[in-house]
């Protein structure tokens, strides 16, 4: 096996630290005679690319630098953390051995799961899956890791310069408010189309459809909208079925392919099976449902049986599916979010029916 070297230059585009910083030198030299043998012989890297081999290398030099300044991307990273959910961390249900200012085989492991978190593929049109965080050979690698910080932990040198927020994730989505629902409160703020919508309903917040047919035939005959041979409404959706209207005071949404996975007592079509298979996309896929609906679903517990496809996968979810669907969709939010008001946006764009 061909060993990897980390140089100057790429850790200090990693963490943004000055070229000049003094314990670049001793971070560089860890990385490549400790870090990276060790990363390039587990078993649970070992079938990774040498890209990810490489992230995970300098994710984990950066948290040991932050962990011994305290301070930098990992400490905004659990700060930003706690303040949204109320622990530091995802996933992993801490004890009183957790220490914020020491090391920590739970950090280890998140950040390895971080860094190897992507499938490597640009087809939107393919899942993607979330990775088991509490996967064996994972466990087992970060208790490596632990105790290989553990013994350079009091050599490691102390710095007064940060490392960039970016390198942990992308802060900037973990930074934006707590997502809330639409008010629907404000009556007189509701467009023609959500009026006709609800008053069809009988005041259901959702509409579903089975065909394609069958949701045409609804926009054309209840809410007026026109269409002909030469220009039909959607015709992307005509090979898509299983529809959602969600009327709300920012407007009508419109999803497809995701009735079967809300279990709502209006709904004929909800499957549980296709739920528990399937559902986790919907999280982790961009495209695959809006952002609002999925809020809407979980606020209302309308995804019971959804769960992502490892052992202990609906309880992860559902302790984690805002963590999830800001580290998976970080564009859905950031299409939502108006910066000037620091809130998102009160109306949808024409993209909200793609």
């Amino acid at each position: 096996m061909k060993r990897q070297f980390i140089y100057k230059k790429k850790w200090t585009e990693f963490t943004d630290l000055p070229a000049s910083a003094p314990e670049n030198d001793w971070y560089i030299s860890f990385i490549n005679n400790q870090l990276m043998p060790l990363i390039q012989n587990s078993e649970f890297l070992k079938e990774t690319s040498s890209s990810v081999k490489e992230e995970t290398a300098l994710s984990l030099a950066a948290y040991l630098h932050d962990a011994v300044a305290q301070s930098g991307g990992w400490k905004r990273f659990t700060d930003r953390h706690q303040a949204l959910y109320g622990r530091p961390l995802p996933f992993y249900h801490l004890t009183e051995t957790y220490l914020p200012d020491e090391i920590n085989r739970e950090d280890i492991a998140l950040i390895c799961w971080l860094s190897g978190k992507y499938t490597e593929t640009d087809d939107f049109n393919t899942p993607t899956p979330c990775p088991d965080p509490f996967q064996p050979q994972l466990l087992e690698f970060s208790q490596q890791v632990y105790e290989l910080m553990d013994s350079v932990f009091e050599e490691a040198p102390f710095s007064d310069e940060e490392t960039i927020s970016d390198w942990v994730m992308w802060m900037e989505i973990l930074e934006m408010p707590p997502f809330s629902l639409p008010n629907m409160k404000q009556e007189t703020d509701l467009t023609e189309d959500v009026r006709r919508c609800l008053e069809y309903s009988g005041g259901h917040p959702l509409l579903f459809f089975e065909t394609y047919h069958e949701l045409i035939r609804f926009l054309t005959d209840v809410l007026g909208w026109s269409s002909s041979p030469y220009e039909p409404i959607f015709p992307e959706w005509r090979n898509k079925s299983h529809f959602i209207i969600y009327p709300n005071s920012k407007g009508l949404l419109l999803a497809d392919s995701v009735a079967w996975y809300f279990c709502d007592p209006k709904n004929p079509y909800y499957d549980a099976k296709k739920a528990r298979e399937e559902g986790w996309r919907m999280f982790t896929t961009l495209f695959s449902c809006p952002i609002d609906l999925l809020y809407y679903g979980m606020f209302n517990g309308l995804l019971p049986d959804v769960e992502l496809p490892f052992p202990k996968g609906k309880e992860t979810l559902q302790e984690n599916w805002d963590f999830i669907m800001r580290l998976f969709l970080p564009d859905a939010f950031y299409d939502e979010y108006d910066e000037s008001t620091n809130s998102y946006c009160d109306t949808y764009s024409d993209d909200e029916y793609e």
